[in-house]
């Protein structure tokens, strides 16, 4: 007998559950009330296409396992524990980082080691079409962009003890504006803009931990680029809180809040070669 498969409504709040989130969260990052929101849930409403994107690309499954038109394409299987314990529970400062990362690339958020791994093709593909055609946009500009591996210091400045620091991040891409933020030892303060590009290992941290870590730090754009929907989700900065600018899928072209000036074509970057 053909098993049946759960509607769009049971499948978004199994979702939600899993992630422990309220209703209002989902509302938050949707741009809109709490309660279109629950009527989007309870399946009340036509789902304009960006949205159910955008939705699929948070929960981190595709369309068709949102709708329930098929079991494929679900949330990724529990990934190991990336976070080193802190030694005897105490928070870790740069100090400490520098002493365990050795050749290990890592970061530092809120006192806790993250671990870091080879990135797949995937990622690695789209990391290098974006570098490119950014690199080529902002040739003639006052910006430049910068790739992993590459220590930024969100909340400090480069002349700031080593032992006063917990937070150290490690974004795909970064776009600066400010010489002056550049140290010795990596980037101080907020870039303009930050790229991550999620796998199943990062899933959490880029959306969640890091994207809180970005608007606290005032990051002034955000892009969460997810090479398995092939979407680009912006989020900018107003009033010190993120709003989703816009959601981009592959065969369309993306636009810039802070650089109202730049389009990329989509299926340059999503490209397998």
């Amino acid at each position: 007998m053909k098993k049946e498969l759960e509607p769009f409504s049971l499948r978004i709040k199994s979702l939600r559950n899993q992630r422990r989130l309220k209703q209002s969260d989902i509302a938050e990052f949707l741009d809109c009330t709490e309660r279109h929101y629950q009527r989007i849930e309870h399946g009340e409403v036509n789902i304009p296409l960006k949205t159910l994107i955008a939705l699929a690309d948070f929960f981190g499954v595709t369309t068709d396992y949102l709708l329930g038109y098929s079991d494929k394409g679900g949330p990724p299987a529990q990934a190991k524990r990336q976070k080193v314990m802190s030694y005897n529970k105490k928070r870790l400062t740069y100090q400490d980082y520098c002493d365990i990362s050795g050749e290990d690339r890592c970061e530092l958020i809120d006192g806790e080691l993250y671990m870091m791994e080879t990135p797949l093709m995937d990622h690695v593909l789209v990391s290098s079409n974006l570098l490119g055609v950014l690199g080529n946009f902002l040739a003639e500009k006052p910006c430049r962009i910068l790739h992993a591996p590459i220590d930024v210091f969100l909340f400090n400045q480069a002349d700031d003890p080593e032992s006063t620091i917990e937070c150290v991040v490690e974004p795909d891409l970064i776009v600066l504006c400010d010489p002056k933020q550049i140290g010795k030892r990596g980037i101080f303060g907020p870039p303009k803009l930050v790229i991550e590009i999620l796998s199943e290992v990062t899933l959490k941290r880029d959306r969640e931990i890091k994207f809180n870590l970005y608007q606290q730090a005032g990051v002034a754009e955000y892009w969460i680029v997810n090479p398995r929907n092939s979407t680009i989700i912006i989020f900018t900065l107003e009033n010190e809180n993120y709003y989703v600018y816009d959601v981009y899928t592959r065969d369309e072209i993306l636009h810039s809040a802070v650089f109202p000036d730049l389009s990329i074509e989509l299926p340059e970057i999503f490209a397998e070669w």
